[in-house]
């Protein structure tokens, strides 16, 4: 399950960096701003099965650049925890 779990959080990164917003960074059109999180349900069926989030952070100073701080959480719920706990948490900058 965490395979499959881990790889739609990865689906998602690679939509949103392919859309093509980032060509416009730092414009002030900018469609994202620091704070925004988007929260998604994780089911197996009728079983809520866990909980991923994704939020983009103030932008950060990487390696002497301005770069936007992207965090990745992944959780499974109770229940699925008895089976197979996942608590990933992935951080992300790109400039």
């Amino acid at each position: 399950m965490k395979k499959i779990f881990l790889l739609d959080i990865h689906i998602v990164f690679f939509l949103i960096l392919n859309t093509g917003i980032f060509d416009m960074a730092w414009a002030d059109d900018f469609p994202f701003r620091a704070g925004e999180k988007m929260t998604f349900e994780v089911r197996w069926s009728y079983i809520v099965a866990g909980e991923a989030t994704i939020e983009l952070l103030p932008v950060a100073d990487f390696n002497n650049l301005d770069a936007y701080h992207f965090l990745f959480t992944a959780k499974t719920s109770e229940f699925v925890d008895i089976f197979y706990s996942v608590r990933d948490r992935i951080e992300s900058y790109t400039d």
